[in-house]
């Protein structure tokens, strides 16, 4: 009976070099592209006129008043469980 599995030989181990060879050069890519980021990219965003955005306001809650009465009518009526919270 055959196994499904490949062979280990020679030929795979071509492979091993190329797959060295494409991760270093992932590496190094990714490193210059940070350094890029860092020397020639930031700086010329600072340059931009604009001073600091002002931070959003604080978002809506969830729930008006209003709905928090609907829930307790129909709670204290036995029609939903609810859990106060």
């Amino acid at each position: 009976m055959e196994l499904a599995t490949q062979a280990v030989n020679a030929k795979t181990r071509d492979a091993y070099y190329w797959r060295l060879f494409a991760t270093a050069a992932s590496f190094f890519l990714f490193g210059l592209g940070g350094l890029c980021l860092r020397l020639l990219v930031f700086p010329l965003l600072s340059c931009l006129p604009g001073g600091a955005a002002r931070p959003p306001p604080p978002p809506p809650p969830p729930h008006s008043p209003g709905v928090w009465v609907l829930i307790s009518r129909i709670a204290r009526g036995g029609g939903r469980a609810h859990r106060g919270g």
